[in-house]
């Protein structure tokens, strides 16, 4: 069923997200994580519930995507190489949510959230960034910012 709104019938479910402009190709290749969100002429699977135990998940193609870049960087945390190889051996299957979703909390050092599909998505962005620049901003190694003011 295709539905230009973002209202739901009940036995239905979302597979993916298309916006295709006048002329334009629809293309399923991404050059890299965050072209996963572009907006028009891309598949859009972000939305899209995955079958999964216990609750539905986030695709597995946004999780390999992560992976094929994660791989690039050079992980020293247990986390992400305990994420990483979690999603290699998982062949394409979905993830548990509850699993994504302790890595989050665990990375970006937050607690007890219950994620949306485009929060994971961002989440998973943010480690990225991460793994790439070895930066990690938390709220413990924020120094406190102060505004002088001369009169």
């Amino acid at each position: 069923q295709i539905s230009s709104g973002t209202q739901h019938e009940e036995k239905s479910i979302e597979i993916c997200r298309v916006r295709l402009q006048d002329g334009a190709r629809l293309r399923s290749d991404y050059r890299n994580f965050e072209d996963m969100k572009t907006e028009f002429d891309t598949v859009n699977v972000i939305e899209a519930q995955w079958a999964a135990y216990g609750k539905e998940s986030i695709s597995p193609v946004i999780l390999r995507e992560f992976a094929k870049e994660a791989e690039k960087c050079n992980l020293s945390n247990p986390a992400d190489v305990t994420f990483l190889m979690r999603i290699l051996d998982c062949d394409g299957k979905a993830i548990n949510r509850k699993l994504i979703q302790y890595y989050l909390d665990t990375r970006l050092e937050k607690k007890d959230k219950d994620y949306t599909n485009r929060e994971i998505y961002e989440g998973l962005c943010m480690i990225l960034k991460q793994l790439r620049t070895g930066k990690v901003q938390t709220t413990e190694n924020r120094r406190p910012r102060r505004l002088l003011v001369d009169y």
